[in-house]
């Protein structure tokens, strides 16, 4: 049946959740009934294949969905409730719904479990279907048995009751009773039926019981007789109608629904489940009881590496733990059927022309016969369920269908398993980037940055060798700046510098291309690497694999950070990744304690100035307080003379003064004769010039 053929109905208290699921089914191909919650009818749900209910319409709802399942015992109408993904969904499966959808839901996922919920449904309708034919063939073509019984006799019977048994009639009239066409089992309560009518204690009976036909065979019969009166006694005239074809396909039917309950009992151990060794744990014990099988396992794969990782074993044994490392390469070929969805059988390992070293290994521990089914999650090959059995030929059709049947919603657990454990890890190791962070900023001494930083990411990776190296822009040379190997630091003061060179060395291709460097094998590849690739450690052990991150601030490369590993192939993209995050860290601490280390030198260069400094002010302050005091001395002094020189300028004034007084009374005692010669001298030379000689005139011009 197709999708179009398929309705689907959504029960959903929340509008957002209710439009996304009917685009989701409308996409792919189903018709959807969704009506509001509170609206809901009984009568809305006819037609349905499949509900869909949200925990708080389940919860509205819930009986009157189980009311409407449980009305079609004979065909699966399955109920899903959808969860948001934390929330426990154990109680809403023992309350008797088939599934839990967890919320938000992929599309992929969405169809996954649609196809199979309603495939269960298609087989069950078809087995019911073939069950009501194959009774109503029995009655149309008259394979019903007319009997008439008086005393320990059959005095009549048909053709059809005849041949239910395997005789002709006229061999069993007047020679067989009923106990005869009996099962020995059963003959005590159809002696008590007949007896019980034949006495007319007892007018009708209607019971079903297990006949025996003339080759031995059982069958299973069932009888509609009355009491009537035969010839003057009582006489019982019956049909019987040969119900071992219905018996066959109701036992089928009822294998077939504890098949079912058995799937469902796997799921919901599924879902109980963590972890996705508890999840194949749990799948493989259950598992046994509709595949028979001696010796079980679940592995995942991890194709890249080529190596299957045991989940779960079944019965426990030593030769296979959960946790063992197997190659693929020496059962590739087996891998290559399994990608193509298809199942590997090997009926009888003793029938092969050809052993390959796992059947070599299993008919060593007696086992004859194997099945590997594949486990595919999203178009992807994930692992592979295994079950052997020491009898040959031990797994038919229907076991295999069986296998597939479960591998499929076991590989959407395991693969969700995965991406939730991928994501607690993802979680944790960002609270590691985190707390490196927090440790890195709270010291700028180099050493312990080195020291942090090693400690942090080895709770992060596997590194038993570690190193952290800087690169010289200008010199184009690589120095080691910290290293440990094997628990031990290694003294990087001896080492020389690694010269850039992107064609041979991962530290150098780190750097130019400013992008993580993975080498899965270093022994592999040891000739054409130069790198500190072989760190001395006291086991002796050489590295094998290894991962270099740039440090980088920006868009400039100062280093780069080293992680080397004894296991080959350990390191992935989400390491480097993951470890990009943390170098970046790294990078910025080790630029800061650089700076701050440059800080501390300017600072003690400059302290060292400030005390030279103030050494030369404190001697220049000293000769300047000597200079002042021989100044203040010296203005004590210049006070001192002009005090003085004031005192005899009063008295040169007192003197001056007397001087003055003394010289106008000398000037005055002296002007009269003076007068009386410039008198004579002007008379002289008015009256007696030219008496007088030269000299004489020159004279008495100077007295005058």
């Amino acid at each position: 049946m197709t999708a179009t053929s398929h309705t689907i109905g959504l029960l959903f208290s929340n509008p957002a959740d209710r439009r996304l699921l009917a685009d989701y089914l409308q996409e792919l191909g189903y018709r959807v009934r969704a009506p509001e919650p509170l609206e809901v009818r009984p009568t809305r749900w006819e037609g349905v294949s499949l509900i869909i209910a949200d925990r708080v319409a389940g919860r509205w709802h819930g009986e009157a969905l189980l009311a409407l399942k449980a009305r079609s015992p004979a065909v699966l109408l399955p109920l899903l409730v959808a969860l948001p993904h934390r929330a426990d969904g154990a109680s809403w499966l023992e309350a008797g719904f088939d599934d839990v959808l967890r919320l938000p839901v992929t599309k992929a996922e969405l169809q996954t479990r649609l196809n199979m919920f309603l495939r269960l449904r298609e087989q069950s309708a078809e087995l019911a279907r073939r069950g009501e034919l194959m009774f109503r063939s029995l009655v149309e073509q008259s394979l019903v048995g007319v009997y008439l019984i008086a005393g320990d006799r059959f005095t009549y019977v048909n053709d059809a009751l005849a041949d239910v048994f395997g005789y002709k009639a006229t061999e069993i009239i007047g020679r067989l009773g009923p106990l005869d066409l009996t099962h020995p089992d059963d003959r005590q309560r159809v002696e008590q039926l007949v007896t019980a009518r034949l006495r007319g204690e007892l007018q009708s009976a209607h019971y079903e019981f297990r006949g025996l036909r003339k080759s031995g065979e059982t069958i299973h019969c069932e009888v509609f007789g009355r009491t009537i009166e035969y010839q003057g006694r009582h006489a019982i005239l019956g049909t019987l109608v040969d119900i071992t074809e219905r018996k066959r396909a109701e036992e089928a039917l009822q294998q077939y629904m504890g098949r079912l309950q058995l799937l469902r009992e796997i799921d919901q151990a599924i879902l109980k489940a963590r972890l996705p060794e508890e999840i194949a744990q749990a799948a493989l014990e259950r598992i046994e009881k509709l595949v028979p099988f001696d010796r079980g396992s679940i592995s995942a794969f991890d194709l890249k590496a080529r190596e299957s990782i045991t989940l779960a074993a079944y019965p426990a044994s030593e030769m296979q733990a959960c946790g063992d490392r197997f190659p693929l390469e020496p059962v590739w070929n087996i891998v290559e059927i399994l990608r193509k969805g298809r199942v590997y059988i090997v009926q009888d390992i003793a029938a092969l022309s050809r052993l390959s070293p796992v059947d070599q290994g299993l008919q060593v521990l007696g086992y004859r016969s194997y099945i590997s089914v594949p486990l595919i999650a999203h178009g992807e090959l994930i692992g592979n369920l295994n079950l052997q059995a020491r009898e040959p030929a031990a797994f038919g059709e229907e076991q295999i269908d069986i296998a597939q049947e479960v591998a499929g919603p076991l590989a959407v657990a395991l693969h969700n398993a995965r991406l939730e454990a991928e994501s607690r890890q993802q979680a944790q190791r960002l609270a590691i980037v985190v707390r490196v962070g927090q440790a890195l900023g709270a010291t700028l001494d180099l050493p312990t940055i080195c020291d942090i930083a090693h400690e942090q990411i080895s709770a992060l990776v596997d590194c038993p060798n570690f190193g952290l190296f800087t690169y010289d822009e200008s010199t184009r040379q690589i120095y080691p700046l910290y290293l440990k190997g094997n628990g031990s630091h290694l003294d990087v003061s001896n080492l020389p510098a690694l010269p850039l060179e992107p064609e041979t060395g991962p530290q150098s291709q780190a750097i130019v291309t400013r992008r993580p460097v993975i080498v899965p094998d270093l022994q592999a590849q040891r000739r054409n690497i130069k790198t500190y690739q072989d760190l001395p450690t006291d086991d002796r052990r050489l590295a094998r694999s290894m991962l270099v991150v740039p440090l980088m601030i920006g868009e400039r490369v100062i280093g780069t950070l080293q992680v080397q590993s004894y296991q080959a192939g350990l390191y992935t993209e989400k390491d480097a990744e993951l470890l990009s995050g943390v170098a970046n860290q790294v990078a910025l601490a080790i630029q800061n304690a650089r700076l701050y280390e440059r800080v501390q030198r300017h600072a003690e260069e400059l302290e060292r100035r400030v005390a030279e400094r103030t050494a030369e002010l404190t001697e220049r302050v000293e000769e300047i307080e000597n200079l002042n005091r021989a100044l203040t001395n010296l203005l004590e002094d210049l006070q001192q003379a002009n005090r003085m020189a004031t005192e005899t300028a009063r008295r040169l004034e007192e003197a001056n003064a007397e001087l003055e007084a003394f010289a106008y009374s000398v000037s005055h005692d002296l002007r009269a004769p003076l007068r009386a010669m410039q008198g004579f001298a002007n008379a002289l030379l008015e009256d007696y010039a030219d008496r007088l000689d030269t000299a004489g005139q020159e004279f008495a011009q100077r007295i005058i």
